[in-house]
């Protein structure tokens, strides 16, 4: 008697020990058929341009679109022509 359950005590423990063979070991499963090679998309940047042009003395419109931190000039009245930068 004590050898018989003995053998089941041992039989129970060793059908425990076994691992579950529903588990899933292999590679991971395939994607839905899209692949991007380049990233996510960029945010969109608005172009840096700028029609004012600021000097020392004062501000002045430039005339056309230049990017921001070129170089221009006003006429400020009582001090003529001034050098200045893009904002």
């Amino acid at each position: 008697m004590k050898r018989i359950v003995l053998a089941v005590a041992l039989t129970a423990i060793a059908a425990s020990a076994v691992p579950a063979s529903a588990q899933y070991y292999g590679p991971p499963p395939p994607g839905y058929g899209y692949y991007d090679p380049y990233g996510p998309p960029r945010r969109y940047r608005a172009p840096r341009m700028s029609d004012v042009c600021a000097t020392s003395r004062g501000s002045c419109p430039i005339g056309g679109f230049v990017p921001y931190g070129s170089s221009c000039r006003c006429f400020i009245p009582g001090f003529g022509y001034k050098r200045g930068g893009a904002m």
